[in-house]
């Protein structure tokens, strides 16, 4: 129902949108829109000095982004694979739309593949290779191995230069 108005389609992508600035609030720290990737640079690096004991304690005095640490997974790797899903979600609505404008579609559709890049982007910086999603379909996605970095990289570039004029034929 999402992608049968062009208000409602428009709303969603602001959504996705939304739920990176309403991160902010919630004092973890995360995120890639908000400056969050550049306070995990920086304390990865020797860019910044970290003061603090709390939850990036492993990132910042470890050097080490760690699949054991429970923090890193909530911090960064759990809501950056739901932002992907939703933006997964979105593509697929809008391929799949017959009601929304070309012209909206275009935009709206040169947005999620840019954001869906500018996710994989961090994500592959800060850990290497890991899976790639491309679909909404969750009985698949917990299950799928990590992807070489070098083939993501390929994947972002590929969407990043997709042709928005064809998209309404376009199948993911």
């Amino acid at each position: 129902k999402v992608f049968e108005n062009e208000f409602s389609a428009d709303a969603a992508v602001n959504g996705i949108y939304a739920r990176q600035v309403g991160r902010i609030s919630d004092n973890t720290y995360y995120y890639m829109l908000t400056g969050g990737m550049t306070m995990w640079g920086g304390w990865s690096s020797d860019e910044l000095k970290y003061s603090g004991t709390n939850i990036f304690f492993p990132l910042v005095e470890a050097n080490k982004l760690d699949p054991e640490y429970n923090t890193i997974y909530q911090a960064i790797w759990m809501p950056a694979y739901s932002d992907i899903y939703h933006i997964n979600a979105a593509i697929e609505g809008f391929l799949n739309s017959k009601s929304i404008g070309n012209t909206l579609k275009k935009q709206l559709l040169g947005e999620c593949y840019f954001l869906r890049a500018f996710y994989y982007f961090y994500l592959t910086q800060l850990f290497g290779d890991l899976p790639l999603i491309d679909h909404t379909n969750y009985n698949t996605n917990g299950s799928l191995s990590r992807t070489p970095a070098k083939l993501i990289m390929q994947f972002m570039d590929d969407d990043l230069k997709k042709d928005h004029e064809n998209s309404s034929t376009e199948k993911i």
